[in-house]
């Protein structure tokens, strides 16, 4: 059963939840808006590739054995467009 949602963050103690999860649930699908709200709730800068590098690698090598994830991204590098990390 999905949580309704969820926002795993990129606290150690969400990271620990949604490995647990995705361990309990293989197959599953998770979707997430945007690692920008994500960081911004573990309060971390979203303009800073190296954090959004480290959050991805752990989704990659972490969750993604388990279960899919699915990450809404959008080029916040064009101009009159939002910015944030490119990663």
């Amino acid at each position: 059963m999905a949580p309704e949602r969820w926002m795993p963050g990129v606290l150690l103690r969400g990271r620990i939840e949604l490995f647990e999860w995705a361990q309990d649930n293989p197959g599953a699908c998770v979707f997430i808006g945007s690692v920008k709200t994500i960081r911004a709730k573990g309060g971390f800068s979203y303009a800073d590739n190296e954090h959004a590098a480290a959050f991805l690698t752990f989704l990659k090598e972490a969750i993604c054995p388990f279960v899919t994830v699915v990450h809404l991204a959008h080029d916040g590098t064009k101009a009159h467009r939002a910015g944030g990390a490119a990663a």
